[in-house]
């Protein structure tokens, strides 16, 4: 027969650290499953930056601006480091390295006009209840690797979109209206 004291200490176990243990094998769910899953998500994020980066090279075929600034992309299989960067007119550089046992991935860039100030980018991957894979890069969703791509490729180039100018200039014409 067990002993009375012991059958109460189980309960204690059970009731103060059952929280903190669904926890934990939570957090070993997701990452199994971005072990699984993240390395393919990756390589489709690697593969539409690539894509991008050679679209935008034919598109500067022939331009100074290319030929003074090469565009280079660089994809590493066995650490999963993407590097990818433009010399000049404008000098740009990104990498990333996922890190899926923490659940983020190491993301250093330089834009367009930051006059050498390397920025570091936050990025999570999630796994929703539904098993999806997300990646957020400054708190921005993606569940499609190629968003992602785009994403990256507008902050890098800092590409500004009509309506970011429409939101700026919202102001124009208004002065003296009232």
């Amino acid at each position: 027969m067990v002993e009375e004291w012991l059958v109460r200490l189980a309960n204690q176990i059970k009731d103060r650290e059952r929280r903190p243990a669904e926890e934990s094998a939570n957090t070993r769910r997701r990452i199994e499953l971005l072990q699984k899953r993240g390395p393919a998500f990756w390589r489709t994020f690697s593969d539409a930056l690539q894509e991008n980066m050679l679209a935008l090279r034919n598109l500067l075929e022939g331009d100074v601006t290319l030929a003074e600034g090469p565009l280079n992309f660089t994809f590493d299989p066995s650490s999963l480091q993407i590097a990818l960067s433009k010399a000049a007119f404008p000098v740009v550089q990104f990498t990333a390295t996922p890190v899926f046992d923490r659940e983020i991935a190491d993301v250093r860039y330089l834009s367009a006009g930051a006059n050498g100030h390397v920025s570091s980018m936050n990025c999570q991957f999630l796994i929703g209840g539904d098993g999806r894979l997300t990646m957020r890069l400054d708190g921005r969703p993606f569940t499609n690797p190629v968003d992602a791509a785009t994403f990256i490729m507008e902050r890098l180039f800092r590409i500004v979109t009509t309506r970011r100018l429409e939101s700026q200039d919202s102001h124009i014409g208004h002065v003296g209206s009232e």
